[in-house]
């Protein structure tokens, strides 16, 4: 049996300082990318919790009032919710009598977006009936 043996040529081990430059360019560049797209769903993610925190208080709201009784259901102007436990959110419920049996209820809650405006949703439209 022979033993094969490994022929390098003089001065070839190791990388050289052109692809250690490329290496860390395309690395730099893949991190680059990676943190635009982390960056993106953080700010997906804080929109998307901000409109459930809108939904939840609007239906808050409903239940509350379903609960009341006929007459004291009113209109109510837009005022902050909780600013301890919800910064920024402010709701509003419009009531419009369609009928002496019948009353149109609207809840909207604002709240502001992280780098725009405030976003406004109409998020219940119910109707209450005697």
């Amino acid at each position: 049996m022979s033993r094969l043996r490994k022929i390098e040529p003089p001065g070839e081990k190791g990388l050289s300082l052109v692809e250690v430059v490329v290496g860390i360019a395309l690395f730099s560049v893949l991190a680059l990318l990676l943190a635009g797209v982390i960056s993106g769903s953080a700010r997906v993610r804080q929109s998307a919790d901000a409109d459930m925190t809108a939904t939840f208080l609007a239906l808050q709201k409903k239940e509350d009032i379903m609960g009341r009784p006929w007459d004291s259901v009113q209109s109510e102007a837009r005022a902050p919710v909780d600013a301890a436990n919800y910064p920024g959110f402010e709701r509003e419920v419009e009531v419009v009598s369609k009928d002496a049996n019948v009353k149109k209820i609207t809840v909207r809650v604002y709240y502001p977006r992280a780098g725009s405006a405030e976003k406004g949703v109409r998020v219940l439209v119910f109707e209450k009936c005697k």
